[in-house]
Formats: structure tokens, sequence, C-alpha cells
């Protein structure tokens, strides 16, 4: 399915033969038309497209071109959406964490006497002057 506004379409399909990928997809010409294009990512005069530039010739067309322009700014923006899912769950897990935490905090300073308290208070601002 062509994308409208951009001449770069949806990939199709990515598939692996004989240890060469390949990459099948649609692209809008300048001239609205539609080209099926057949990527070979270790030939790419041997891919295969039907545009009238390329047409009887082994070359590499601008359309060709465009899909795998596609296909790389596709995987980025997937591997962007990833990394930004797993910072958000990160995020998450740490926050909880840090909640659990305090929690702990304040139900130990809770439990401490008066003279516990006093105690842990002035440890600890002496550990502060060391350092």
């Amino acid at each position: 399915m062509v994308d409208k506004e951009n001449s770069i379409s949806a990939v199709e399909n990515v598939y692996c033969r004989n240890a060469i990928f390949f990459t099948n997809g649609k692209v809008r010409g300048s001239n609205d038309a539609v080209y099926d294009v057949m990527i070979d990512t270790v030939h790419p005069k041997k891919s295969v497209y039907n545009c009238p530039f390329a047409e009887g010739r082994s070359v590499i067309c601008k359309h060709m071109v465009e899909l795998n322009l596609g296909i790389f700014s596709e995987k980025e923006q997937q591997m962007m959406d990833d990394i930004e899912e797993q910072n958000q769950m990160y995020e998450q897990e740490y926050e909880q964490e840090m909640k659990k935490r305090e929690e702990e905090i304040r139900k130990y300073v809770m439990g401490l006497s008066k003279a516990e308290l006093r105690e842990k208070l002035i440890q600890r601002m002496i550990n502060d002057l060391h350092y």
C-alpha cells in the first residue's frame, strides 16, 4: 500500500533466500505511477522493478534508492520506538523501587526511639564531616 503523502511506500516483504536478502515493495514515482520494486541487497543490479527508466537495463533506479531509504527509516523508527518503550518501563520500575525504599525508610525511622534517632543523626553528621 502506497502512502500518498510520501513517495516511499510501506515495505511489503523482506526475506532471505540462499543467504541473500531481498526486499519487495511499492514506490510512487514523480508522475504518480506506482512501481513494484524487488531489491537484491547483495547484487543490486540484479534487482527487479518496472519503472520506465530502468526497463531492459541493469541499473539502480531512484525507486530502488527510495525503497531502501524507506526500509532503513522504518527500521530506525522502530528501533527508536523500542528504546523509548524500554526507557519508559525502566522509569516506571525505578519510580516503583524508589517509592518502596521510601516507605521502608519511613517505617524504619518511625520505629526508632527518640534516643536511637538522636544517635543515628549524630553518627550521620559525623560521617558527613569525613566526606
